[in-house]
This record gives C-alpha cells, structure tokens and sequence, in this order.
C-alpha cells in the first residue's frame, strides 16, 4: 500500500512539470548564447531537482513481513521495524500536506522502538531514517494486520 499517493502525486507533478519548463528555459538560454539568464535558470534548475527528489522520497509504500514491518520509496528501504522492538503504539491525526494555512491531516499508527516517544515529535505523515518511529496510513486493514502479525511473532495481545 502506498502512503499518502494521492497527495504526493501533486508534488510530484508539479515538480516534473516546473522541471520541463526550467529545462527548457535554460536550453534557450544557452542557444542564444544570454549566460546571465542561463545562470538564473541553472539556479532554477537546482531548486526544481532538489524538490524532486524531495517529491520522489515522499511516495513511500510499507511491508508487513512474518518477523518486521518495512518501509519503502524508489531510492530502497526507509525504515524497518521487527515487531519484537515494538515498545510504543498509538494513533494520531498528522499533517500530510501543508500550504500556508491549509493543513491536511488525516490518521495514522505510529509504531516505535523508544518508549519515551510523544506525540509531540511526530513531524508529519512520511517516513524518514532520522526518525524514530515508523508511520503508517491509518485503516481497519492496516491496524488488523498489525495486531496480527504481532500477536503471531510475540504471543501477547497488541494494544494500539
């Protein structure tokens, strides 16, 4: 299942598209032969291609395996969590998507090896390797699964 596709393609699109146009401003620019405007545009350039990789590392999807959980994008593995170290669950209502005061939340489980995790430190609704949990799209499915596969790898009820 892939996190938050439907509002990470947005940006993706975007993206893409402010990619095409600044391409193709810069070839201009480089055709007839202006390297003040070809400068701007390369600076232009560089912002678009940093906010693509930042769109394409937002289109994560996770696994659920007999002994983990696994989180990934296109670039590999995100996160991996063995249930085994799971110390800390709950879920929370967090920011998929953010433009000056239009927040989108939505639910999400969040699952954690540290037990002094709050849900002040949730960031948002993506999964990075600097953070200390794993964050998945909240659904019946999903928290059924989990409690699942818990309850198969530890022998205890899950409580989320």
């Amino acid at each position: 299942m892939i996190n938050n596709l439907k509002h990470s393609v947005w940006m993706l699109i975007f993206s893409i598209m402010f990619c095409v146009v600044t391409f193709i401003g810069l070839t201009v620019c480089i055709i007839e032969k202006e390297l003040v405007v070809a400068l701007v545009y390369l600076l232009f350039v560089i912002i678009v291609v940093f906010l693509l990789i930042i769109s394409l590392m937002d289109v994560q999807w996770f696994h659920v395996d007999n002994d983990k959980i696994v989180v990934r994008n296109i670039f590999g593995i995100v996160k991996e969590l063995e249930y085994t170290n799971i110390n800390k669950a709950f879920k929370i209502n967090t920011t998929i998507f953010f433009i000056k005061m239009l927040q989108i939340t939505k639910p999400y489980i969040v699952l954690s090896k540290y037990k002094s995790l709050q849900k002040s430190q949730i960031v948002d609704a993506y999964n990075r390797k600097k953070y200390k949990y794993i964050i998945i799209p909240m659904s019946k499915y999903n928290e059924k699964l989990i409690k699942q596969k818990y309850k198969e790898c530890c022998g205890i009820e899950f409580l989320i």
